[in-house]
């Protein structure tokens, strides 16, 4: 409370002074500085705008409407109106939103037009604003005049740090209300931030940006990129624990400052934003931007009292604007290192892994609104320089957390942990949530996946990856198999088409006007785009990942529920895919043939088995609390026990081959196929060389694998001709757990 006094006391202490530019609000709600200058009827608003200095210049005028919005069906649509009209003409023109983030309108013109006749009261009309919160309305002016008194507080230090696409600038912040207070809390940010948030002194800091040295004179020009606020910036909150069932009795629940229930008495560390530096000093202010084009830029910060900035003549310098512009590139952004923690084996076959954990800063294209999400990851402690390591995504399941998949995997491959997908499992949203956006001014953006595929590229530019052996596997993982570009094999739950499913209907408004969809980003409708089962159907000849099929823990029948599985696996074995599956309670566990998956290479053929006599019956996904399917097997598995061997293929225009098997278990006899001898078809997939035109014929044999000394027997021979799609299938092959050599030639 001593701070909170001392902010307020160096507010009224400051001396009027001569300054040029100002920015100050307007209306009736509490971080107004002219407040009852606003009137409301019905539609109408009207702004007393007589406090505005005559000959002022307009630098800006931000239109605040405060909207509690349930859907976003309706525009916000205002428009401009003349006094001693009770409507405007149907051709009045409308404020525009102003970008990036669309939470706002600009009224600057509009301002400008009306100061340059002051004349009566500034008036805009609400066309339509669902949810509006009328009261709550302000409108923000920013102008430069001779006759501004009390500037508001100075920073100092301003520094900028450019890396990875983004532009880090910190700051020391006026006043440092933190001290003392070691170890820092949520819980303690609370009491020293939120008092004045409440008393209408909240402090927060404009980041202004121009391709000009920004001095008084040329704030007017500037763009204001960003507000930060007071103390929280620096502080990486995210990182706190988020807990199920919060005890308040031991300072765990929802914070005012951060998303989730969080145990809010854990210490909180400060941010790191390069490799190999400390982390920031407490009272240090930080915005981070993501570049979206290259160029040279001169960034200044203001501080901000109530929503109010006044920068006097002499209010710029070194200390608060950037002599020198910084040189912006557009780069995939990277997460920064925020603490690493080595851990040592516990059992036999284990290596000593390093588990970093790091911060994620966002902006679009990434998100539709700031973001600061946390990444993990696994790697080994000592790595070879001259090898390579597989790398593998973990998405984790519903609600998890990427630090606790991290720490639960293993170290001999880049174990790396995306954020906590806020975006519908990991399905997109559109870009109007959060924003004054209606659904028809925007589209549904794939903001997790483009992340992910970020963090692959600077995973890669990190540590030694395979680009050849990429996993990525998740309770949500089948969006991933319209990418057999990128990924070698894919594993998790079966749920490709998400227009099934309780939950997923739950997340319907953020996909569009709910029932339906909005378009998006590639221009269809998002609902189709989720249908998975229908683009393997409508795209047989499109390569996919090897793909694997089993339940997660989290995969509760009746939320989520399996209903889509037999579907994806009826669309996979009719389309002659390579996959295995696995279901059955949510504990059921993957099937065995999951061990292919770590000896597979992205650009290598696969074999995509069918009709295997040793498969169980899915049924047909209908719903039935106590099975997958209500006409199937409650367990069981398909392609679960056939095996190959990736070293040996032989894939050249003339000829394929590769050597099959049945799984024989671990060596303790574990997980082995139910019966020595099976049959299914085989049709080669993914090849890079071998390629059959419709209807061409082919021959194909069979033989053991033998002993180097003897010969090759043929046990096995028929004849196939490519289907409509160039697909050769060899049908009824034999398949033992003693390797057998199929091999596929031009007739």
């Amino acid at each position: 409370m001593k701070r909170y006094i001392a902010v307020v006391a160096l507010l009224a202490a400051a001396a009027p002074a001569a300054g040029d530019f100002v920015a100050e609000v307007w209306g009736n709600a509490g971080l107004c500085h002219h407040k009852g200058t606003l009137k409301i009827d019905g539609r109408t608003v009207e702004f007393d705008l007589s406090a505005l200095p005559k000959g002022a210049r307009i630098q800006r005028a931000v239109l605040r409407p405060n909207l509690s919005r349930r859907s976003y069906r309706g525009q916000v649509r205002i428009c401009l109106m003349g006094p001693g009209q009770k409507e405007p003409p149907d051709d009045a023109k409308l404020l525009q939103l102003r970008g990036p983030w669309f939470n706002t309108f600009d009224a600057t013109d509009a301002v400008r037009a009306w100061a340059k006749k002051a004349d009566g009261p500034f008036w805009l009309y609400f066309k339509s604003a669902p949810g509006w919160r009328s009261q709550s309305t302000t409108l923000e002016i920013a102008y430069q005049t001779p006759t501004a008194e009390g500037p508001t507080p100075r920073v100092k230090g301003l520094r900028p740090v450019h890396h990875n696409g983004q532009t880090f600038l910190t700051w020391a912040e006026h006043e440092d209300i933190m001290a003392g207070t070691e170890p820092v809390t949520i819980e303690k940010l609370e009491e020293k931030v939120m008092p004045l948030r409440r008393g209408g002194k909240d402090v927060t800091y404009s980041v202004y940006a121009h391709d000009k040295p920004i001095t008084v004179k040329s704030l007017t020009d500037a763009r204001l990129v960003a507000r930060v606020p007071f103390v929280v910036s620096a502080y990486y909150m995210d990182i706190i624990r988020t807990i199920e069932h919060p005890n308040r009795a031991r300072g765990e629940g929802s914070s005012p400052l951060i998303g989730g229930a969080r145990a809010r008495r854990d210490p909180v560390p400060r941010y790191v934003i390069g490799a190999g530096q400390k982390p920031l000093p407490r009272g240090t202010g930080l915005y981070v931007r993501t570049i979206t084009r290259p160029g040279k830029t001169y960034y200044a910060v203001v501080a901000a009292v109530g929503g109010r900035e006044a920068v006097g003549s002499g209010g710029l310098s070194a200390e608060n604007s950037l002599a020198a512009p910084v040189d912006e590139k557009v780069a995939p952004p990277g997460p920064v290192l925020q603490s690493r923690q080595v851990r040592k084996p516990t059992q036999r076959g284990q290596i000593a892994s390093v588990i970093g954990l790091y911060n994620f800063w966002l902006e679009f294209p990434y998100v539709n609104t700031p973001k600061q999400l946390q990444v993990a990851v696994n790697f080994p402690e000592k790595i070879d320089p001259a090898g390579k390591l597989g790398l593998y995504v973990h998405l984790g399941a519903y609600g998890g957390q990427a630090a606790f998949y991290a720490r639960g995997s293993g170290g001999y491959q880049v174990v790396l942990c995306p954020p906590k997908s806020d975006d519908s499992m990991f399905q997109g949203r559109h870009e109007c949530l959060y924003t004054l956006k209606s659904y028809d001014q925007g589209v549904v953006h794939n903001w997790a996946q483009r992340r992910i595929f970020a963090l692959m590229e600077w995973a890669k530019r990190h540590w030694p990856v395979d680009a050849e052996r990429v996993t990525l596997r998740g309770q949500f993982c089948c969006w991933a198999l319209r990418y057999g570009d990128k990924f070698t094999s894919v594993q998790g739950d079966g749920f490709a088409n998400m227009n099934k499913g309780r939950e997923v209907q739950k997340h319907g408004p953020l996909f569009g006007p709910y029932p339906r969809a909005s378009k998006n980003w590639a221009g269809v409708d998002h609902w189709d785009w989720m249908n998975i089962c229908k683009y393997i159907r409508e795209n047989p000849t499109k390569e996919l990942p090897y793909y694997v099929s089993f339940p997660y823990s989290a995969s509760h029948v009746g939320d989520i529920g399996p209903w889509s599985w037999a579907e994806l696996y009826r669309a996979l074995h009719d389309t002659k895919r390579a996959f295995c599956a696995r279901w059955g309670s949510c504990w059921a566990g993957p099937p065995p043939a999951i061990a292919m998956a770590g000896r597979i290479k992205l650009h290598q053929s696969l074999p995509a088995f069918g009709n295997c006599s040793l498969d169980d019956n899915p049924g047909d996904g209908a719903f039935d609390p106590g099975r997958a399917g209500s006409d199937g097997d409650p367990t069981g598995n398909i392609n679960g026990y056939l095996f190959w061997d990736p070293e040996s293929i032989v894939d050249e225009p003339d000829r394929w081959e590769m050597t099959v098997y049945l799984y024989g278990g671990d060596r303790h006899g574990r997980g082995k196929s139910p019966a020595d001898t099976c049959t299914a078809d085989l049709t080669p997939r993914r090849c890079q060389k071998f390629k059959a035109k419709p209807g061409q014929e082919f021959a194909w044999t069979v033989t053991l694998v033998p002993d180097p000394a003897a010969p090759a027997k043929v046990v096995q021979r028929g004849t196939a001709k490519a289907d409509k799609w160039g697909l050769v299938t060899v049908k009824d092959l034999t398949v033992t757990r003693a390797k057998r050599r199929v091999r596929i030639v031009p007739r």
